[in-house]
C-alpha cells in the first residue's frame, strides 16, 4: 500500500463537469390520479443560462454599482415577515386544519365544487388569490351578488371612521388566549 505526500503526489483525475445540456421534467397526473414527473423532450442548456447571469456576478461590477450609489446589489433578497401565531405546530395540527378545510369544501353546492373538479386545493388556491368570487359567480350569480354587496357594504361600514369622534377598537380575547 503507497501513502501519497506532497513530495510524492496521487494520481489526478479530472472532475467530470457535467452535461451542457440538462432535460426538462413536467409534473403530470397518471390515470390513476397521481401526480409524477415526466422526462420531456425539451433540453436546457445550463452554459446559456449562466452566461446570462456572469455580468451581474461578477465582483467588479458589484462593487462598481455599490460605489456608484446602487445600495440595492447588497439587497438581493429582503427579509420576508410572517405573522405565524395561528400555525399548527405539529404534523397531526397541519393534517387536523387540511382534513378542516376539506370538509368546508365538501359543504358547497354542487355547482361550486363542479366549478372546481371536486379539488379542494384548486378552491383555495382561488380563495387566496382573489379569484373565487369572480369564478363562483358564474356559476350562482345571483345569490354570490347579494353576499358580495353585502360584504362591501360591510367592509366599507367598517373603513369609513365616525366623523365626530375617533373610535377606538381594542382587541377580544377568548378564553383559549387567540384574539378576535
Amino acid at each position: 500500500m503507497k501513502f501519497y505526500t506532497a513530495y510524492e503526489p496521487g494520481p489526478v483525475e479530472a472532475t467530470p463537469a457535467g452535461e451542457k445540456e440538462i432535460p426538462i421534467f413536467e409534473l403530470q397526473v397518471n390515470k390513476k390520479g397521481l401526480k409524477e414527473l415526466v422526462k420531456t423532450d425539451k433540453v436546457k442548456n445550463i452554459y446559456n443560462i449562466k452566461q446570462e447571469y456572469l455580468e451581474e456576478s461578477k465582483v467588479e461590477n458589484i462593487i462598481k454599482r455599490y460605489t456608484l450609489g446602487d445600495e440595492s446589489v447588497l439587497y438581493k433578497n429582503p427579509g420576508e415577515y410572517l405573522d405565524v401565531t395561528n400555525v399548527p405546530d405539529t404534523l397531526a395540527g397541519w393534517e387536523a386544519q387540511r382534513i378542516e378545510a376539506e370538509q368546508k369544501f365538501a359543504k358547497l353546492p354542487l355547482e361550486i365544487r363542479k366549478e372546481y373538479n371536486y379539488n379542494a386545493l384548486e378552491f383555495y388556491d382561488d380563495v387566496l388569490n382573489g379569484k373565487a368570487e369572480e369564478r363562483i359567480s358564474k356559476v350562482l350569480p345571483d345569490q354570490l351578488k347579494m353576499q358580495i354587496e353585502e360584504k362591501k357594504a360591510k367592509k366599507a361600514a367598517k373603513e369609513k371612521p365616525a366623523e365626530t369622534e375617533q373610535q377606538l377598537e381594542y382587541p377580544k380575547y377568548t378564553p383559549g388566549g387567540n384574539i378576535e
